[in-house]
């Protein structure tokens, strides 16, 4: 099997405008529970694999993809395979693998780290709002919006934005 490559840290890939308004509806019409995560507080949830926040050893957890009883698809796994379908189109023939798939509503991320994450980080925001934009402690690239006080500054509205999640 060939290995393809993953898209480079520090690029950005903008959705077409259909893809933008299909992931805003899907997003709308889901009732999303209020988040576990304290640096995420809002509605939201991880989809896939995780570590559930102050857990009793800090064990994987899984918010299962699939159907429901009546057979139907849940509406998250529509969501992770229009999220797939959107990225796929967006970066062609390079690879991006995701373990979890972090779906935020209505919030505003104090800072923090992902350490947990496996490979490298994607970002896009969708929606009306103000301000919104990816702050990194160092500079990845020149396509920052800002640079101020060795934190760079990068508009992800309808782009995929990739970095590392270790270190931001």
């Amino acid at each position: 099997m060939r290995s393809l490559p993953e898209p480079v840290k520090g690029s950005s890939v903008p959705i077409s405008k259909s893809s933008y308004t299909k992931l805003l509806k899907e997003l709308n019409a889901i009732d999303w529970p209020e988040s576990m995560r304290q640096e995420t507080p809002g509605l939201g949830q991880c989809l896939g694999c995780g570590t559930k926040p102050k857990s009793a050893g800090g064990g994987p957890i899984v918010k299962f993809l699939g159907q429901d009883k009546t057979g139907e698809l849940h509406q998250t796994t529509r969501m992770a395979r229009l999220i797939n379908k959107i990225l796929t189109d967006a970066i062609g023939t390079k690879a991006f693998v995701w373990s979890s798939l972090q779906i935020n509503k209505n919030t505003v991320s104090i800072p923090h780290e992902d350490k947990p994450n496996i490979g490298p980080s994607c970002i896009i925001l969708v929606g009306k709002f103000d301000g919104g934009d990816l702050i990194v402690h160092e500079p990845i690239d020149s396509h920052a919006v800002t640079v101020k006080d060795g934190k760079s500054t990068y508009n992800t509205r309808g782009q995929f934005f990739f970095f590392d999640g270790h270190t931001t």
